[in-house]
């Protein structure tokens, strides 16, 4: 094979691997930036009534928990992140948000947006193909680990 097959080949490929990704970028529905994928509120915490009723106010449907986030975490967070690219708000702990930050990752998810209150933390917790959040498994990787 000579250069300039190798550099036709190349150039041939590559073109290729680019129109198919704008082709499904396109294609994929856009969310309002302003319309996350879940909510989820700690009931426990005085402030929390006010973010769920924001969210209300919007027309969202909060996830709400009062003692322990492992239930909403594997029943309705990780199927979202496991499904693709999703933005969650919550208001939280810090120290729950820090535990549902670190199981995100596993999903290329990472925390955007942050806002401490004397109650709690607002937050945005977000995935993103673009946007992979350190360590974490490319896709085709985490099905071969799980299987």
């Amino acid at each position: 094979m000579d250069r300039r097959v190798f550099l036709r080949t190349s150039i041939g490929v590559a073109a290729a691997l680019i129109g198919t990704t704008r082709a499904a970028t396109a294609s994929t529905p856009r969310r309002p930036p302003d319309r996350p994928d879940a909510i989820i509120v700690d009931r426990r915490l005085a402030a929390s009534r006010a973010f769920a009723a924001a969210a209300r106010a919007r027309g969202l449907v909060p996830l709400e928990f009062s003692n322990d986030a492992a239930f909403t975490w594997m029943h309705e967070l990780e199927p979202r992140l496991g499904a693709g690219p999703t933005t969650i708000d919550g208001y939280t702990s810090a120290a729950t948000l820090f535990c549902l930050a670190l199981l995100a990752r596993d999903y290329g998810a990472r925390v955007v947006r942050r806002s401490e209150t004397p109650d709690g933390v607002a937050w945005t917790l977000s995935s993103s193909p673009m946007q992979r959040a350190a360590l974490a498994p490319l896709p085709k990787e985490r099905s071969r680990l799980h299987a």
